[in-house]
């Protein structure tokens, strides 16, 4: 059953004391420093040709990224009337490792952002991030649907997507750089509420309102 109450912080049990504490929190002020240089490690392990493995783009169009991006999340953060926008922070042991950020649209709410520092991925930072979006979009945004936007290269990240009830669509979008055009390939998620649910059963958790808890203890 899902609840509709306001969304709060998605944590490890306190008796997994032997285990990383994994937190996932809204964003403020202070995460800015952090965000960017989780872009920075990301963005160039992620936007790469697939033969060459060369970045899609070049140290300069990374730097006009990263100051467009807190440029943007700056104006987000300190706007606290802003309630079409939210970004979320993974952290482990209090260091941020992740960050996600959704935004409210008219027809389907958009994911514009999800990275996890490449050391962390795979135990389920990315997968937190995701469903405090799912719920995010669910129960504040009132949108049963998803939409997204991913690299046509990144084979990893398509598959993660797939696996989560997002399936591509027709719609595509150059982004051109100094270093040439690569094409985005945008992901839909039409039942959000299945795929919420089905995540939180993978995970264990249930969702009880304010805390999203483990069922049970789960090997991280």
């Amino acid at each position: 059953m899902l609840s509709q109450t306001t969304l709060g912080i998605f944590s490890q049990s306190k008796t997994a004391q032997l285990k990383p504490k994994i937190q996932i929190r809204k964003a403020n002020e202070n995460d800015i420093k952090d965000i960017i240089n989780i872009v920075n490690v990301t963005f160039p392990a992620t936007y790469k040709d697939a033969k060459t493995k060369k970045p899609c783009f070049s140290q300069c169009d990374l730097d006009r990224i990263c100051q467009d991006l807190e440029k943007d999340y700056r104006n987000i953060l300190f706007n606290k009337l802003d309630n079409h926008h939210a970004i979320f922070v993974a952290c482990d042991h209090e260091k941020s490792v992740g960050f996600a950020k959704i935004t409210k649209d008219d027809k389907a709410s958009f994911l514009d952002k999800l990275y996890v520092l490449p050391k962390f991925q795979g135990h389920n930072y990315g997968n937190l991030l995701l469903l405090a979006c799912m719920k995010k979009s669910l129960f504040e945004f009132d949108s049963n649907q998803i939409r997204l936007e991913v690299w046509d290269g990144n084979a990893a990240g398509i598959r993660y997507y797939e696996k989560n009830q997002f399936h591509s669509t027709t719609i595509t979008h150059a982004k051109i750089t100094s270093e040439g055009v690569f094409k985005g390939i945008e992901m839909i998620c039409e039942e959000a509420p299945a795929a919420y649910d089905k995540l939180l059963n993978y995970l264990h958790f249930k969702d009880s309102g304010n805390v999203i808890t483990p069922v049970n203890e789960r090997k991280w």
